[in-house]
């Protein structure tokens, strides 16, 4: 187990905002059900399709309340979703050609 990093300290080492962060921990369940923090009056159920097109979730755990992150396990989720992309946009190329 790698150094445990807070959310502020996670997105540091991302390059990203922690909000980009908080919203890779959820998993999109909640997502148009009108549950949640930012939950609209006029909310629709959740679609099947909105669920598959959540981003894949960043590995943490919680500690009480609070989120933590395993650095290790970060980076090796980011690598992954990394190379993901990279195989996806190399077979767009394939296909456009």
């Amino acid at each position: 187990m790698g150094p445990i990093l807070t959310i502020a300290q996670a997105a540091e080492l991302l390059n990203v905002r922690p909000s980009w962060i908080y919203a890779r921990t959820c998993d999109g369940s909640l997502r148009g059900t009108g549950r949640g923090r930012r939950a609209s009056h006029k909310a629709k159920a959740a679609t099947p399709e909105a669920h598959r097109q959540a981003p894949e979730r960043i590995p943490h755990f919680k500690a009480g309340k609070l989120l933590r992150f395993d650095k290790d396990e970060v980076m090796a989720w980011f690598s992954r979703m990394h190379c993901d992309a990279s195989d996806e946009h190399t077979q767009r190329e394939g296909e456009a050609r």
